[in-house]
């Protein structure tokens, strides 16, 4: 069996290649933006233009006086960028995805190479097409073939996602157990295994770190506009937010691998996260209604990470040997996993289930947890 394992690292750039890896962010930017302007104006003339043939105008752009600047970055580099507008474009006609957006100057700064780049385990070294060899931090062992890296830069830090190839013998899980996971807001996970349930949380950290993101938003509007008191605070706040986002994927990896090991099958909801964080802000013609309340669950719904958690739970099951299975989220919440009984009236509170036929009760969250894994073994 062949698997993909992407593996992180932090990177330890020098000054001058520091340069080089922002002038290989902006570049990328730049191609991505300008294919994507080339070809919003050949639709609207009635033509077209592929993949290839943006390449081709690329490497006329790459030559023009005007662009050649360009040639400091590496061809591959903003072949990729062309590549993924394309990518892009195929999603939106397959109804998969919304028109591409031009890129922003202070959004997402990476760019990715497919080749002409080396990965040295024993010295920690990578070695990047046209900006040489940078350090590199990491304890673990890169095994397999590697196959390409991107290079991001997040809060102030450089990474890079070392993609690999490796062929595996096809697993075979240790465990039996079948465990049903019921995602929530105040509870982040509850468990039913068919003898306990558990409940996880976030870290207490988590919470704390959180509370003080306002007044950081604060001192950054405060600082004047264009200013450098303003990138600071700016800068400051990029480096909190990469924090959180650092404690709060510690959690949910060190939580999806226990379950995955455990446990040969998990069974989850499938929930329309999208659909449940979307704004209820309205139009002006029609305002919404409680938009303060729903904005604060959207937040919370957010800051608990689910569809992260699903994602590290999919491909660590299946790497474990096991099953990953998905379930319709009707009435889960309101089934009386004794009587089979459904009814609105079952779920008391936010928190109490008490079935309106037997009088059976248990906290709301294991009572889906149950019936999520009832569902998933009749699936099955």
């Amino acid at each position: 069996m062949i698997i993909y394992k992407t593996v992180k690292v932090r990177l330890y750039p020098t000054t001058n290649q520091e340069i080089l890896c922002i002038k290989h962010c902006n570049s990328s930017r730049f191609v991505y933006n300008w294919g994507l302007a080339k070809k919003m104006q050949l639709y609207e003339a009635g033509e077209k233009i592929n993949y290839f043939e943006l390449c081709k105008e690329l490497t006329l752009l790459r030559k023009h006086e005007d662009y050649l600047w360009l040639k400091e970055v590496s061809m591959n580099t903003l072949q990729q960028s062309l590549l993924d507008l394309d990518n892009a474009y195929k999603r939106f006609f397959t109804s998969k995805g919304k028109f591409p957006k031009f890129k922003k100057k202070h959004g997402k700064n990476s760019f990715r190479s497919p080749q002409d780049f080396e990965v040295l385990t024993e010295v920690k070294r990578v070695k990047l097409p046209k900006i040489g060899y940078v350090k590199y931090r990491h304890k673990q062992t890169i095994l397999g073939k590697v196959k390409s890296i991107t290079v991001t830069r997040k809060g102030g830090c450089w990474y890079a996602s070392i993609l690999t190839e490796q062929e595996v013998e096809m697993p075979i899980h240790p465990s039996k157990s079948i465990i049903g996971l019921d995602v929530g807001i105040k509870n982040l996970l509850t468990t039913y295994d068919g003898v306990k349930s558990q409940q996880y949380h976030h870290s207490k950290s988590l919470t704390s770190l959180v509370k003080r993101l306002p007044l950081l938003h604060q001192r950054v509007s405060r600082k004047q506009k264009g200013g450098n008191n303003r990138k600071k605070a700016a800068l400051l706040l990029s480096k909190f937010y990469q924090r959180i986002a650092n404690v709060r994927l510690d959690t949910l990896h060190k939580l999806s691998t226990d379950i995955s090991k455990n446990h040969a099958v998990v069974i989850v909801e499938d929930l329309k996260i999208r659909n449940m964080s979307k704004s209820a802000s309205g139009t002006v013609a029609r305002p919404g209604t409680n938009v303060a309340q729903k904005r604060g669950l959207n937040r919370a719904i957010m800051n608990q990470g689910w569809g992260i958690l699903f994602d590290l739970l999919v491909y660590k099951t299946h790497r474990a040997g096991g099953i990953f299975g998905i379930i319709s989220p009707m009435h889960t919440s309101q089934t009386c996993p004794k009587c089979l009984h459904v009814s609105q009236e079952n779920r008391v509170t936010q928190a109490r289930f008490s079935c309106v036929k037997c009088n059976f009760t248990e906290h709301a969250d294991v009572v889906g947890a149950m019936n999520i894994r009832k569902i998933g073994l009749l699936a099955t």
